[in-house]
């Protein structure tokens, strides 16, 4: 759905273009709202036909998948991730990176990656959590959000500042 502002960058922009997103902003009491801008992504890999089996027993941690369910969405492209976004571009953005403040894929860290073609897509749609629930009920996939444990115990406790224990050593000094 394209108003008067996607139209125009479209012509100025031209071969950078790629797609747009374009809405109203509706007003109440309560404040202002954009409508819906959210969308479904996903991220899959490719993989020769031999290596298919070995990978995914490696890597799956969709408990309740078997290995003749995880099925290509074309060719050797097999899906690794469905997610949704109510920004999209920003949740998508956040699981290639290592966050302790939220959950993510942590592509980042996911060595076994590193040497292969790794591919997503996105796009706008409404209904995101059902749409979401339908790209995984068609081409189910293996990875799971994970979470950075907080490190407990090792932060080393600054010492003491020496004008502290002057202060308390002199006032042990006058109660008695």
């Amino acid at each position: 759905m394209d108003n008067a502002i996607t139209l125009l960058m479209k012509r100025l922009i031209k071969d950078d273009y790629l797609d747009c997103l374009a809405g109203t902003i509706t007003f109440s009491a309560h404040g202002c709202k954009l409508e819906e801008r959210g969308g479904v992504y996903g991220i899959a890999v490719e993989l020769a036909d031999d290596e298919k089996k070995d990978f995914f027993e490696k890597h799956n941690r969709n408990s309740s998948l078997s290995f003749n369910e995880w099925k290509p969405i074309d060719g050797n492209i097999y899906p690794l991730y469905w997610g949704k976004d109510s920004n999209l571009g920003f949740r998508l953005y956040d699981h290639t990176k290592s966050r302790k403040s939220t959950a993510t894929l942590q592509l980042n860290s996911r060595k076994y990656l590193n040497s292969r073609k790794v591919i997503y897509g996105a796009i706008l749609c409404k209904n995101i959590a059902k749409n979401e629930k339908l790209l995984r009920d068609n081409y189910p996939d293996i990875l799971k959000n994970k979470k950075l444990k907080k490190r407990r115990g090792l932060r080393m406790k600054s010492p003491p500042l020496p004008f502290i224990k002057v202060y308390k050593f002199r006032r042990n000094l006058m109660i008695r």
